[in-house]
């Protein structure tokens, strides 16, 4: 893996003025608007949901195992590839759910869903957000006619 690194990468220093620089670049966690916090929460308060902890628990388990599987695979991919180039391919054919109108990749159920507003809605809506400001402070001209949100269902790149 260590080949897999430029070489001018790997001469790169963190001097005092280039953290200064870096932290310059980012910001502080951005707060979820009232309204919307209010909204998640009373869209909370109505589910009811007695099992709430350990569903977020289990979906937020999930997500680490995603994570975990994805990070073994930079060591993994790169020979795989060259011994056969098509088997990454029916590999995420396995994991896609099909349908008569085609690929609609993964479906969430309602509590999956609850749970995912309760636990990330705030995180992924700033991580949204934060993409966005920078686009627009890079691109000033940008305007998007259209947004594609690939997510659990809860809409939170509109928000």
């Amino acid at each position: 893996m260590a080949s897999l690194i430029p070489e001018t990468a790997k001469k790169v220093l963190f001097t005092k003025e280039t953290l200064i620089l870096a932290a310059k670049q980012s910001e502080a966690c951005h707060i979820v608007p009232i309204r919307l916090r209010r909204a998640i929460k009373r869209y909370l308060r109505e589910q009811e949901n007695p099992h709430m902890r350990r569903k977020v628990l289990s979906l937020s388990q999930s997500f680490n195992k995603i994570k975990d599987a994805n990070l073994l695979l930079t060591s993994s991919t790169s020979k795989e590839l060259i011994d056969d180039p098509f088997k990454s391919l029916e590999r995420a054919q396995r994991w896609k759910i099909k349908s008569a109108y085609g690929d609609i990749g993964f479906k969430y159920r309602d509590d999956q869903t609850i749970a995912y507003i309760a636990s990330r809605m705030p995180a992924v809506y700033s991580a949204c957000y934060r993409v966005l400001k920078e686009v627009k402070r890079r691109l000033p001209g940008f305007a998007p006619k259209r947004v594609l949100d690939f997510g659990s269902g809860t809409g939170s790149v509109h928000w």
